[in-house]
């Protein structure tokens, strides 16, 4: 193509014409702007013809053809202090509660000391799961929050780590939603959603149309901090066009046992990771069995005060990067995806600074200003180099991996099987109907090849190895100082 792409929108009729040009028309479709389907089969058309257009920002635009206006600055003042209730709570914890709260915000051990309170309110093993829910918690207060999905067979501990976090966080600052629909957010009370932890709980296991409409409105949310519902209503002058809208952001959070995700959701999320394995497993039977026997519980009650004191402390503040820029220059740019990782590192890097405001103010309000240090991203590479191997270089969840790395030790080279039959070895410790969920994933991957059928049952062997851990998209703290 000699000349650049432009696109254009107008208005035929009650559509919308959306062109994609370069001198020539590349691209040509229609969409209801009030219809949000009409607009989602647009966009995903857009999105696979032309990957480096930001369909994000295009939506918007839709939206703003149709009538939806802008949010301003008037309306979110008309809606008060998102910190008020979280305030009014404070003020009512008692001074023993605040004072313990503050001098852990002030500590500067503070996130193995979050690590170690995460432990003893529940949460056994999972130290880096557990962490990156917290701080994903704490993103609410950040003008562009954290997402995940924590991916994990059953029974893996998934919701238990969720939930025993989230329960550290004040029950005003959190939205525990075990099952959405797809109109659930937008119909909310306006305001309600600012600043918040939304607690998804599990998601359905079921990826159709009608479940992508369903995450749609998370989806909106995260990307803009705002969400806006286009519909017609009837009236005395004839239908009229009426725009609902709801204002973040939000941090969000949600657990399942799939191993393949709708790409516009995994796009947006991290891809968390329960752990399945066996010493994992030996440690949590050991602690329910300690618990049953009586033993010391410790003060969970008195830990979750401390910690709900000290996120209604935190401010909103202003966290700057200073390294951003050698950051953007480090990271690989082959492929788009480079666009996603700068954002999602920036943002746990800012996270972990939320939390950190304490130690770098003297007086913390909303509004003032702090600067990430090289510490922070110390603490935030570790978390996130896993989960962008997920998203980015094809890794397998862990309960998926630990299934291929299993079949190299059960299987001989080049033997075929069915599901059946494995589920009958020794050293097995999936049931059959998890087997069949986990051998579709590693087919997809190519770790699995098909190997023809067996009466009625398809038969598989292994054909290639685990994909790579994401390590290179983030460059070491060394690299980051060097460049400095």
């Amino acid at each position: 193509m000699s000349e650049a792409l432009e696109y254009d929108i107008k208005r035929v009729g009650s559509k919308l014409l959306f062109t994609v040009t370069n001198g020539q028309v590349q691209f040509a479709d229609r969409c209801d702007p009030t219809s949000a389907p009409s607009r989602n089969r647009l966009i995903k058309s857009l999105g696979a013809k032309f990957p480096a257009f930001d369909t994000d920002a295009i939506e918007k635009e839709l939206l703003q053809a149709a009538g939806a206006p802008e949010p301003t600055q008037g309306k979110q003042d008309e809606l008060g202090d998102p910190n008020e209730a979280s305030d009014a709570a404070l003020a009512e914890m008692p001074q023993s509660v605040r004072s313990d709260a503050l001098r852990m915000l002030k500590s500067p051990d503070l996130i193995k000391q979050v690590c170690r309170d995460i432990a003893d309110v529940g949460v056994v093993g999972e130290h880096g799961l557990a962490l990156t829910v917290y701080l994903l918690g704490t993103s609410r207060l950040l003008p562009s929050p954290l997402a995940g999905i924590v991916q994990g067979g059953s029974s893996s501990g998934k919701s238990h780590s969720i939930n025993t976090v989230a329960g550290m966080f004040p029950p005003e600052t959190t939205i525990m939603a075990t099952d959405m629909t797809p109109n659930a957010l937008y119909y909310m009370e306006r305001g309600t959603l600012r600043n918040k932890f939304v607690v998804a709980g599990e998601r359905s296991r079921v990826e159709d149309d009608d479940r992508a409409e369903a995450t749609r409105a998370l989806r909106e949310m995260l990307s803009s901090g705002v969400l806006r519902k286009v519909l017609p209503q009837k009236t005395d002058d004839g239908i009229q066009t009426i725009v609902i809208e709801n204002p973040g952001p939000i941090a969000f959070i949600e657990s399942t046992t799939l191993a393949e995700i709708f790409e516009e959701d995994r796009n947006r999320a991290l891809l968390l990771a329960s752990d399945d394995g066996h010493e994992q497993t030996r440690a949590v039977v050991r602690a329910i069995a300690i618990k049953f026997a009586g033993g010391d519980q410790g003060d969970g009650e008195g830990i979750r005060q401390r910690h709900r004191a000290a996120q209604r402390m935190l401010r909103r503040v202003n966290v700057r990067v200073p390294f951003a820029g050698v950051l953007g220059e480090l990271i690989p740019d082959e492929r788009p995806d480079a666009r996603r990782v700068i954002s999602q590192a920036l943002t746990m890097v800012q996270s972990v600074a939320m939390l950190h405001q304490f130690q770098r103010l003297k007086d913390c309000r909303h509004g003032a200003a702090i600067d990430a240090t090289l510490c922070d991203y110390r603490v935030a590479r570790e978390l996130l180099v896993a989960p962008l191997g997920r998203a980015l270089d094809g890794r397998l969840p862990d309960h998926v991996a630990s299934l291929a790395e299993w079949l190299v030790t059960a299987t001989k080279q080049g033997e075929s099987f069915t599901v059946k039959q494995l589920a009958g070895r020794d050293g097995c410790r999936w049931s059959r109907t998890t087997l069949y969920d986990l051998v579709k994933p590693l087919a997809s991957a190519g770790v699995l090849a098909d190997a023809g059928m067996e009466g009625r049952s398809s038969l598989y062997r292994l054909a290639g190895s685990l994909p790579g851990a994401g390590v290179t998209w983030l460059p070491m703290v060394s690299e980051l100082e060097a460049q400095q």
